[in-house]
């Protein structure tokens, strides 16, 4: 009896083994874009600068909307191309449509996979890999089947068969009616002899139609793209995770347009308030690496990024609103007093400033599948004739799954940023009221690429 406990407790032992193996093993580039559509679509928070993936952001503290796909253009090479514009006057006074200050931005990023061993590896579990490739191959085999009943006229066979049979009963019904007198007898044969008949043409039609070489390129096409769509579905439900290591490097180019009021109050009063355009350009380089574990605050997301830019001093411009009026007198000689609101920028403009950003950004994740995550971006920048300014972002990252898969329906980050926290530009603003809280919503969209 104990020889028999033993034997069970030693096969209990090696299936749990076999179910709970967590396996490891370099990421090939399909695995890469699996990861991108499905878990890793968590990591896509808005910035095209950090983010491997395509998403649309909306930035609703900058009134900014920025669409950025990304494509894989060859094994381990990534391009993401972003466009982005905003209203600088804020959502209100677009509402109110007061004289706008616009800023529109395109840019490009080229993401390099590190292939190395170490950087790039994914974790499993056996037990579910088996169960994915088990479904694929499944998928596999009923369209290798359903392609060699195409080749060879399987379904065209067995609809001729049918042809035959029911000639055959035709011919029969036919016989019968020639020896039978019974009215209610032979009413019933014309009867079964009309379905016949009817099912006899519809079947020729059909059988004609499937003899057609065209015919059978559409069915090859209609069977193929059915592959296509449930090879897409069961890819983008990825079998667990237990856990990845990813780690990229980045380069990068992007321009900004900014189009403003500017106030001059030392010009002609009809000349103070003049529209200016200002354009500014960035050279961005990048490392960034995720890790998942399925253990709180294991899973980490984290970028360094050193970025030069050739840029305006538009951010150091004070805002105004400027209330112009005029009065229309009525034939009647009634007064009516018109006032337009412009939002203007005053202030020493300066362009072609040279400025060197250093930015770290970490996600650490936490809660139920990991949805939620703690976030801290510093920032330093040093700029011509200028001290360095620090600044600072902290944020909480929700992030919400699509129903029934591993892929994010979008991300949402609740932020509050810490403004030049050294005060190096003297501003007479107090602490608190320089600082801002805004909200940051990301849509992960599907993966594109370039290549087979």
């Amino acid at each position: 009896m104990n020889k028999q406990i033993v034997i069970a407790f030693l096969f209990l032992f090696i299936f749990l083994i076999n179910v709970l193996e967590i396996k490891a093993q370099e990421l090939g580039d399909a695995e890469v874009e699996q990861l991108i559509n499905s878990v890793f679509s968590k990591l896509i928070t808005g910035n095209a600068t950090n983010s491997l993936g395509s998403f649309v952001g909306v930035d609703l503290s900058d009134s900014k909307i920025e669409y950025s796909p990304t494509f894989r253009i060859s094994p381990g090479k990534y391009l993401n191309i972003s466009a982005n514009g905003g209203i600088s006057n804020g959502v209100f006074n677009a509402i109110k449509n007061s004289s706008l200050n616009s800023n529109v931005g395109v840019g490009a990023q080229l993401h390099f996979l590190d292939t190395s061993s170490f950087s790039n590896v994914i974790r499993y579990r056996e037990v579910d890999r088996r169960k994915y490739h088990i479904a694929r191959e499944k998928l596999l085999s009923e369209h290798y089947l359903d392609s060699l009943n195409l080749v060879y006229n399987k379904d065209l066979i067995i609809l001729n068969n049918k042809i035959e049979l029911l000639d055959s009963e035709i011919k029969t019904i036919v016989s019968l009616l020639e020896e039978n007198n019974d009215s209610d007898k032979r009413d019933s044969l014309k009867l079964e002899l009309e379905i016949r008949k009817y099912k006899t043409q519809h079947y020729r039609e059909k059988a004609a139609e499937m003899a057609s070489p065209l015919w059978k390129k559409r069915e090859f096409l209609r069977i193929g793209n059915q592959l296509a769509r449930k090879l897409d579905t069961l890819d983008s439900n990825l079998f667990p995770i237990t856990g990845f290591n990813v780690r990229w490097f980045s380069f990068g180019y992007e321009a900004n347009n900014d189009a403003f009021k500017f106030y001059d109050p030392s010009q002609n009063f009809s000349d103070q308030v003049a529209k200016r355009n200002a354009t500014s350009h960035g050279f961005n380089i990048q490392l960034s690496t995720a890790k998942l574990a399925q253990e709180n605050f294991q899973s980490i997301y984290a970028t360094i990024n050193l970025q030069y830019q050739l840029r305006n001093n538009i951010d150091e411009l004070t805002k105004l609103s400027i209330v112009d009026s005029r009065q229309d007198t009525s034939v009647s000689g009634d007064i009516r007093t018109i006032q337009e609101e412009i939002t203007a920028l005053t202030g020493v403009f300066e362009e072609d400033i040279n400025a060197l950003i250093v930015n770290y950004n970490i996600y650490s994740f936490f809660g139920l599948g990991n949805r939620f995550a703690l976030h801290l971006n510093p920032k330093v920048e040093f700029a011509d004739k200028r001290k360095p300014l620090y600044d600072l972002e902290v944020g909480i990252l929700l992030s919400i799954p699509k129903k029934d898969e591993l892929a994010t329906l979008f991300n949402a980050e609740l932020f509050y940023k810490f403004y030049d926290l050294s005060n190096n530009f003297q501003s007479e603003i107090s602490f608190i009221e320089r600082n801002s809280i805004g909200l940051k919503l990301t849509f992960p969209i599907a993966f594109n690429s370039l290549i087979n």
